[in-house]
């Protein structure tokens, strides 16, 4: 009798492991929504505001992989594409730039961790050797409040309002792009300025007190004078609205 339990029983356990075994064998739908979460896992690995530029750069090596017929990237594959004519024509910190793109795209879609290779680093390091990277033109405090002062606010008087909330707020170009005028509040003595989308995902605030060496505080106040209809203008185009101000001044904040 306990025999035949036991006989029943193992077969009981062996049915149901080729049942479960045939299930996922054929359960495409489970297997496809496992691969496409761990994608999308994979992605948020990516810094948000840049993924696709680092897209781009391993699109480009993809594509340069792709015409020269090589479906294995090593280190060796890696030296002949930074010594290409195209990679050549670039500067020293742009090749280095794609590098670190190109190390982090590879390590997530290739499983390829292009940091181990040495020889790979010798090459851009030789390449750098001599180079001097051009310096950035850098207003002083004293150039920003002589601009403040004496640009007149009929022609400056938006470029004014990105420079106080840029540089007194301590702003990213693209915390000002999501900037909205509801963010800014008018406290007793005051003006609050709130910058919701910061690079640490926490919301910055500070505050422009009134009074009669806040020259800033001045600007904002004209600012908030100026047509309604323009305001709503710029809280709808923010961005294109902020490049105009920089662009109109040659204030881009891009390197010379």
């Amino acid at each position: 009798m306990l025999k035949s339990i036991n006989i029943f029983t193992m077969e009981c356990i062996e049915s149901s492991s080729v049942a479960f075994v045939d299930h996922i064998s054929s359960g495409s739908d489970s297997e496809f929504d496992l691969e496409f979460e761990v994608d999308k896992a994979m992605k948020l690995l990516l810094p948000s505001a840049s993924k696709e530029v680092y897209e781009k750069a391993y699109d480009t090596f993809k594509e340069w992989c792709n015409k020269k017929k090589i479906t294995v990237v090593d280190q060796g594959v890696l030296m002949v594409y930074f010594s290409s004519a195209k990679m050549e024509s670039y500067k020293p910190s742009t090749a280095w730039c794609i590098y670190s793109k190109l190390k982090s795209m590879l390590e997530l879609n290739d499983g390829v961790d292009i940091s181990k290779f040495k020889k790979l680093q010798m090459l851009l390091k030789r390449k750098s050797t001599g180079y001097r990277p051009k310096k950035s033109r850098i207003l002083t405090l004293e150039d920003i409040y002589r601009f403040l002062k004496e640009a007149p606010d009929n022609n400056f008087l938006a470029v004014k309002v990105a420079m106080i909330v840029g540089v007194f707020g301590a702003c990213r170009r693209m915390e000002l792009v999501d900037m909205s005028v509801d963010d800014i509040e008018y406290i007793e003595g005051g003006i609050k300025i709130r910058v919701p989308k910061t690079k640490t995902k926490k919301i910055r605030e500070f505050v422009l007190r009134e009074g009669s060496e806040d020259v800033e505080y001045a600007i904002l106040e004209n600012m908030s004078e100026s047509d309604e209809d323009d305001e709503a203008d710029a809280d709808a185009n923010k961005a294109e609205y902020v490049a105009d101000w920089l662009n109109s001044t040659g204030l881009t904040g891009d390197k010379a």
